[in-house]
C-alpha cells in the first residue's frame, strides 16, 4: 500500500527507498558495462498502481535470446544487498548522487515543465503528499538526509 508523503518522517522514508534505487541503479549500470553484460540497461523503480498502491519495477532490456540471464542477474543482484548489504563507498556515493539531484533540481526549478507541478498537485489532493516548494523540499531533504542510514537502506532489499 502507498503510504501518504504528508510528515517529514514519510519523506525520509521516500529517501530511503530514493537511495537503495541508486546503490542498485548503479550496480545494474556497472553489470551493463562488463564485456558480455546480461543485459543493455536495467534499473528499479517505483510506480504508482493506482493512488493507493505502489509497485517496485526491475526491468531490462535483455540481450537477444537472453531473457532469463537478463532476469536472473537483476534478481541476483538485488539478493546480494539482502545477503551482503551495501559498502560503505556505495552508500557514500549514493549521498553524493542524490544531493546532487536535490541541489539540481533546486538550481533548474525555474526550467520545469509545467505537468510536473501539475503532477504535484495531484499527488497533493489524490494521496495526501505535501507540497512545499522547491526551496522548502530542498532544504527539507538536505537536513533529512543526515538521517539516512546505511543500515535502514539495506532494509529496503
Amino acid at each position: 500500500e502507498r503510504a501518504p508523503m504528508s510528515r517529514p518522517k514519510d519523506y525520509l522514508a521516500h529517501l530511503e527507498e530514493w537511495m537503495f534505487s541508486e546503490v542498485l541503479n548503479t550496480r545494474y549500470y556497472k553489470l551493463s558495462r562488463e564485456a558480455e553484460p546480461p543485459f543493455a540497461s536495467a534499473s528499479i523503480s517505483e510506480e504508482p498502481l493506482t493512488a493507493s498502491c505502489q509497485t517496485i519495477v526491475l526491468s531490462a532490456s535483455a540481450m537477444e535470446g537472453c531473457v532469463l540471464q537478463a532476469l536472473e542477474a537483476l534478481l541476483t543482484e538485488a539478493a546480494r544487498i539482502r545477503a551482503h548489504g551495501i559498502s560503505d563507498r556505495e552508500f557514500a556515493h549514493a549521498i553524493k548522487d542524490v544531493q546532487s539531484d536535490i541541489e539540481n533540481t533546486w538550481k533548474e526549478q525555474d526550467q520545469g515543465y509545467s505537468w510536473d507541478i501539475r503532477d504535484e498537485y495531484m499527488r497533493h489532493f489524490l494521496n495526501n503528499e505535501f507540497v512545499v516548494g522547491a526551496k522548502t523540499e530542498a532544504q527539507l531533504s538536505k537536513g533529512l538526509l543526515g538521517l539516512v542510514t546505511k543500515e535502514r537502506v539495506e532494509a529496503m532489499a
